[in-house]
């Protein structure tokens, strides 16, 4: 589950408590612009320095992908 509590900062937080992994967030095109580690089942993170539009946010773990939409309005 991707949510935000504050306009520049996004929560990611997965059912399971043993997942750790790579979080890569891509524009639509296709352009990786932002890459950070998933250490735990929960992390902040800032994505002030994003422009609106529209995202993919991609959680690769050892044997899992999932993806999610995240939309930047400001």
């Amino acid at each position: 589950m991707i949510y935000s509590w504050h306009i520049h900062i996004i929560t990611i937080k997965l059912k399971y408590a043993d997942v750790k992994g790579s979080v890569i967030i891509t524009a639509l095109l296709g352009k990786t612009v932002k890459q950070f580690e998933l250490e735990k089942n929960m992390v902040n993170q800032d994505v002030s320095g994003l422009t609106e539009g529209v995202y993919l946010v991609r959680i690769v773990s050892k044997n899992k992908t999932m993806c999610q939409k995240l939309i930047i309005a400001k």
